[in-house]
């Protein structure tokens, strides 16, 4: 009997996972603190392990080209059309 209960239970901590990391729908909103408050204690994301210290000033790339007669080009920001 225990062995059905626990595996039940976590059969629903399953469920609360995997509604958890749904995308965005009427039913994630309407139940989402519920869902919180079973997740949060110990499946909380933190993504500082990707980016424990994000950029905070603006970086980008800039290039020129030396043509074959010697003269230089101007400089080209080659990220700026990317990064909007």
């Amino acid at each position: 009997m225990a062995l059905i209960i626990g595996a039940a239970l976590l059969g629903i901590y399953f469920l609360f996972a995997s509604f958890s990391q749904m995308p965005l729908t009427p039913m994630k909103v309407k139940y989402y603190s519920q869902v919180n408050d079973v997740m949060q204690p110990y499946m909380a994301q933190n993504w500082m392990l990707f980016a424990p210290d994000p950029l905070s000033d603006e970086r980008g790339i800039l290039s020129r080209a030396r043509c074959a007669d010697g003269t230089a080009t101007d400089f080209y920001d080659v990220t700026g059309p990317y990064v909007q």
